[in-house]
């Protein structure tokens, strides 16, 4: 219900609070505000989100792959539901703000559902056989890998890993 509301009024994507400008070079500035805010809103780990978008879109807004839209490449006719639940339409999804939304809310339907990254992170990229291995012998699918590894980097130099023996 909150982001509902937060989010009846229309939202120009490129409009970010003073303060919140990112250094980081591998998230833009103008963007950083917004995986923390749906990071925020969803309990999901804002970097996880940001290393999706990077993995996904290299954070073009605009992308566009078949029916994936946007720097998080929500596919509009499977989550045609999902995108409307919030009063947008598929072209919605190509601003960066409401498509890193939807992109949360199916993430957090995920975790809710699985409690772990390896079969959120497959179902996410739509490989649902890495799930089955998953489950059976623990092994993360590339992607899982590579999402991952890219969120500890972004973490790191958003300095969230505490500094342990002066290093």
């Amino acid at each position: 219900m909150f982001l509902i509301l937060a989010f009846s009024q229309p939202i120009n994507a490129y409009e970010v609070p003073a303060g919140s400008i990112n250094t980081a070079e591998d998230v833009p500035g103008d963007m950083i505000y917004y995986f923390e805010l749906a990071g925020n809103a969803f309990d999901i780990c804002p970097e996880v989100l940001e290393a999706i978008a990077y993995h996904e879109s290299r954070f073009f807004p605009d992308s566009k792959n078949g029916q994936c839209y946007g720097v998080m490449q929500i596919n509009v006719k499977v989550h045609k539901k999902r995108i409307l639940k919030y009063g947008w339409t598929e072209e919605d999804m190509l601003d960066p703000l409401k498509n890193i939304i939807v992109a949360a809310d199916l993430l957090k339907e995920l975790y809710d559902e699985y409690e772990d990254n390896g079969p959120v992170l497959a179902i996410y990229s739509g490989n649902y056989s890495a799930v089955r291995e998953y489950e059976k012998s623990g092994v993360l699918c590339n992607y899982a890998n590579a999402i991952l590894d890219k969120s500890y980097e972004l973490e790191e130099l958003h300095k969230k890993h505490e500094v342990k023996d002066g290093k």
